[in-house]
C-alpha cells in the first residue's frame, strides 16, 4: 500500500511525521494482516510528490516505488534534486534483516536425534539453548551451537539460557541455577538473600547476571554481580518483575505485571538504567515481552498477542519479519554487534543482523 500524506500518519502503531507539506509512504503488510514495516520519503515545496505513486513487487521482500517529485526528494540519507519542473524517481525497498537459518534437529555421532530450542547468542554467533534426545528416557542438555554449525552438548546441564563474549554461560542443572565457564566447569549459582527459587536470564561481559526470584506471594527481579553480591529489582508499583537481559553498560530490560497473580494482562515491558525505570510497550499490544538489549541500546522483544517480533531503536519500533513474510519469535541479542537469535516456524532457528 502506498500514498501521500501531510504532517503525520499512524498505521497500526507505526507513526510517521512528514517534514514537508506532501510526503509519500509505503506500507508492507505480512500475510497475517499486521504491518511489517512503514517507510516514508520527504518532499520539498508544495505538492512535492504526485498524488498517485506506483509500486511493483519484485519479490516477497522487495518492492519498487516510482513517481514524480518537484525540487528535492529525500529517501533516508539519499537526496535527489530535480533538473526540471518535475522529475521521476525509482526507489527500491527491501527487508531490513539478513537471516542465517539453522535446523533445530541434528543427529549426534551415536545416531541419537537431538532437538534444540535457542535462547541466547553472543557476538561470535555462538547460540546457546535447551535440547532433548529422542531416546527413552528422554535426556535434556544445554547446548552450544558455534557459528560454523558445530554443536556441543554441555553434559551436566539441562538448559543454557545466555552466553557472553568470554564464553561464560548461565543455565541450570537438576539441582538449580549454574554458571558454566569457557572450560566447561559448572558452578552452582546462589543469591545473597533468601528466596524460594530463582531463574537466571541474562549475563553481560562483566559477569553481571539478571533474572527473577520467587517469594511466597510474587516474583521479583535481581541483579547479581560477578563477586556474588546481589540487589533486588522491582518496577515501582508492580506485583511481579521479570528482568531478562543486561548490557555491558548496566541497562536492563524485561517485563512486569501490575495487580494480583502473574499471568494477567497487560504484560508491560520495562527499561531500567542508572536507577531510573521506564515502561516500553509495543503500540496496541497488551503483552509486550522485552528479551534483549545491546550495548547501543537496541532492544528486541515480542508482542505475543499480536504474533510479531520487533526491534526498538532511537525511539522507533521496527517489526522483524522473516523472508517471504514469515513470522518470527526473537529470544535475545548480542551485546556489541546486535546479532539477534530466535525461531522462524518451519525455517527453524536463526541468527539475524537487522538495520
Amino acid at each position: 500500500m502506498e500514498g501521500v500524506f501531510q504532517a503525520g500518519l499512524n498505521i497500526q502503531g507505526h507513526s510517521l511525521s512528514g517534514i514537508k507539506p506532501y510526503n509519500i509512504f509505503v506500507v508492507k503488510e505480512a500475510p497475517t494482516g499486521w504491518v511489517a514495516w512503514v517507510k516514508k520519503a520527504d518532499g520539498a515545496g508544495t505538492n512535492s510528490f504526485e498524488d498517485n505513486p506506483r509500486i511493483a513487487v519484485e519479490s516477497e521482500d522487495t518492492v519498487l516505488v516510482t513517481g514524480a517529485f518537484k525540487k528535492t526528494a529525500s529517501f533516508d540519507a539519499i537526496t535527489l534534486n530535480s533538473a526540471g519542473v518535475e522529475d521521476i524517481f525509482v526507489a527500491e525497498l527491501s527487508a531490513s534483516c539478513t537471516f542465517t537459518f539453522f535446523a533445530l534437529t541434528t543427529t549426534l555421532s551415536n545416531g541419537t536425534v537431538f532437538s534444540m530450542s535457542p535462547n541466547g547468542v553472543n557476538d561470535f554467533g555462538a547460540v546457546v539453548g535447551t535440547g532433548f534426545t529422542n531416546t527413552t528416557p528422554v535426556n535434556n542438555f544445554g547446548f552450544v551451537r558455534q557459528a560454523n554449525g558445530a554443536i556441543k552438548l554441555v553434559r551436566g546441564t539441562i538448559s543454557l539460557v545466555d552466553r557472553n563474549d568470554l564464553g561464560v554461560s548461565i543455565g541450570y542443572d537438576a539441582s538449580g541455577q549454574v554458571l558454566v565457564d569457557s572450560s566447561g566447569t559448572i558452578t552452582p549459582l546462589q543469591l545473597s538473600f533468601n528466596n524460594n527459587g530463582f531463574f537466571s536470564k541474562g549475563i553481560n561481559n562483566w559477569g553481571s547476571i539478571v533474572g527473577s526470584y520467587n517469594t511466597s506471594s510474587a516474583s521479583n527481579g535481581f541483579k547479581r554481580f560477578s563477586d556474588g553480591g546481589t540487589i533486588k529489582l522491582g518496577f515501582p508499583g508492580a506485583s511481579s518483575t521479570f528482568p531478562t537481559s543486561i548490557n555491558d553498560h548496566g541497562m536492563i530490560v524485561g517485563s512486569y505485571f501490575v495487580g494480583s497473580g502473574g499471568g494477567q494482562l497487560p504484560q508491560n515491558g520495562f527499561i531500567y538504567s542508572q536507577g531510573n525505570w521506564a515502561t516500553l510497550n509495543y503500540p496496541t499490544s497488551l503483552f509486550t515481552d522485552l528479551v534483549g538489549v545491546s550495548n547501543n541500546g537496541v532492544i528486541v522483544g515480542n508482542a505475543t498477542d499480536l504474533d510479531l517480533a520487533f526491534q526498538y531503536e532511537n525511539g522507533q519500533f521496527k517489526t522483524i519479519v522473516g523472508p517471504n513474510g514469515i513470522g518470527v519469535i526473537v529470544n535475545g541479542i548480542s551485546p556489541r554487534f546486535g546479532l539477534i537469535v530466535g525461531t522462524a516456524g518451519p525455517k527453524g532457528g536463526f541468527v539475524a543482523q537487522c538495520q
